[in-house]
Parts: C-alpha cells; sequence; structure tokens
C-alpha cells in the first residue's frame, strides 16, 4: 500500500513538471543589446541594424513599404555570413528587431537570439514574434512566440545550468465554472547545440488572462525598457496535465 501511494505521488509529480517544478526556480536571463538604428542601405526602402561588435552586425530591411517579407542578415567584417528571408504583416520598424547576447566576449563571439516582429493585433497589441539562434556562423530554425521580452524569453536553470526558451502563445481557452476566456501557454525549449529543442520534462503551463495579470503585463510594455514578466513563478500558472483546461494546439 505504502509502495503504491509513493509511486501514484511521483506520476502525479512528474506530470505537474518534472522534479517537482524546478522550472519555477528558473532566472529570466539574456543580454539585450541596444535598440536598432536606421542604417541605409542600398536595395532596401528601410533597413535598420544593431551593432554586435566594432566588425559585426545583424540587419533587417523591407525592399518595398508593402513588402510581406523582411531579410534579414548576419555581417561580419564586411561581408555577410548568414542571410534568410521571414515574413512580416507589419512595417518593419526600430522596434521590431531585436538581438540578445548568451556567453559574450570581447570580440562578440557567443551565441545571438534574433528577435523579429511579424505583426500586432489589435485590441490587447499582442507582438508576434519569430526569433531565432545564432551560434557562430549557424542559424537555427526559427521559433515564433508572442511578446517576445515580455512574456517570451530566455531563462536559466540554477540547478542543471542549462538555458530555455519559454515561448509563450495566447490561446483561446475554456474552464469549467469559469466559461471561455483567454490563457497565456507557454512551452519550454532547451537551446542546445544551436537549436531550440523541445523538451520532455517540462510541461506546457497556462495562466488565465485575468484583470491583475493585465495590469502586469501592460505596465511591462510601457516601461522605457521593457523587462520580463516573471509569470511562470506565480502560483496561478499552472502545469497543463490532460484536457483542462481545453485549449488549441501550440504550433510547433
Amino acid at each position: 500500500m505504502v509502495l503504491m501511494l509513493f509511486f501514484i505521488f511521483i506520476v502525479i509529480a512528474s506530470a505537474s513538471g518534472g522534479d517537482f517544478q524546478l522550472w519555477r526556480k528558473d532566472v529570466a536571463c539574456g543580454h539585450k543589446l541596444p535598440e536598432a538604428e536606421r542604417v541605409a542601405i542600398s536595395g532596401f526602402e528601410k533597413s535598420y541594424c544593431i551593432q554586435i561588435s566594432k566588425s559585426s552586425r545583424i540587419c533587417a530591411g523591407m525592399k518595398t513599404p508593402d513588402s510581406v517579407v523582411a531579410q534579414i542578415f548576419y555581417e561580419r567584417d564586411g561581408s555577410i555570413i548568414q542571410q534568410w528571408d521571414a515574413p512580416i504583416d507589419t512595417f518593419l520598424s526600430e522596434s521590431g528587431l531585436r538581438v540578445d547576447a548568451i556567453n559574450m566576449v570581447d570580440d562578440g563571439e557567443g551565441e545571438l537570439i534574433v528577435g523579429l516582429m511579424n505583426s500586432q493585433s489589435m485590441g490587447i497589441a499582442i507582438q508576434q514574434w519569430t526569433i531565432w539562434a545564432i551560434t557562430g556562423n549557424t542559424v537555427s530554425k526559427p521559433v515564433k512566440v508572442d511578446d517576445y521580452g515580455i512574456m517570451s524569453f530566455l531563462t536559466k536553470s540554477n540547478q542543471s545550468g542549462k538555458w530555455y526558451l519559454l515561448s509563450a502563445r495566447w490561446i483561446d481557452g475554456w474552464e469549467a465554472k469559469r466559461g471561455d476566456g483567454l490563457y497565456a501557454v507557454g512551452k519550454w525549449y532547451e537551446l542546445s547545440r544551436g537549436e531550440f529543442a523541445p523538451v520532455s520534462d517540462r510541461p506546457q503551463i497556462q495562466r488565465r488572462y485575468l484583470p491583475s495579470f493585465e495590469r502586469i503585463r501592460l505596465h511591462a510594455f510601457e516601461q522605457k525598457k521593457p523587462t520580463p514578466v516573471i509569470w511562470y513563478k506565480d502560483k496561478r500558472t499552472m502545469p497543463i496535465v490532460g484536457q483542462y483546461p481545453l485549449l488549441k494546439e501550440l504550433d510547433e
């Protein structure tokens, strides 16, 4: 009987977040580089760059005002190291390009996280971003997130020393006795070998968007230097176990 109760306890603990929800102890991290500046680049209607070091920069530009694609390129010593396209539904601006550094050293080497804002909705102004990791000369596969830097951001585990991405998305859901509602739903990715890999030992998490949550989020946006909303630590943020609440699936 005691053995059976112990087994049930372990199963519940595992379903509730793995290792007794140690993910709640993660620290928000990453070093945000200076804001992008508008730079005239031949062939682009508008283009913006963020200086990484004296010899390297990351830029993004749109070739026409109504372009639905932005071109991003990583330049070092005057040569383009990597270049790729990203869909975009809003006109590119200084605030639409962001670069965060991890383990940066004096010569600008290290892992970089590049974020490009794809669109901003009406209503509660949800910002939809795509982010990539750059390790050396390699660019990762993209990951979609909402409200990058506010609801979605990098974290680090003090236990394992691993780097994670909390990828938040705003999703309609439903709960018994509460009805329909809007939820922040987070999925964890480990940043490993230059790629964002979904992890199996951390659950997706959810928190319902109530007035108190709204005030915290909007306050974060209003700051001159927005800081992450550490919503995964709040007791009202719960692991998603089974189908409760009923939520749409997150995109991979």
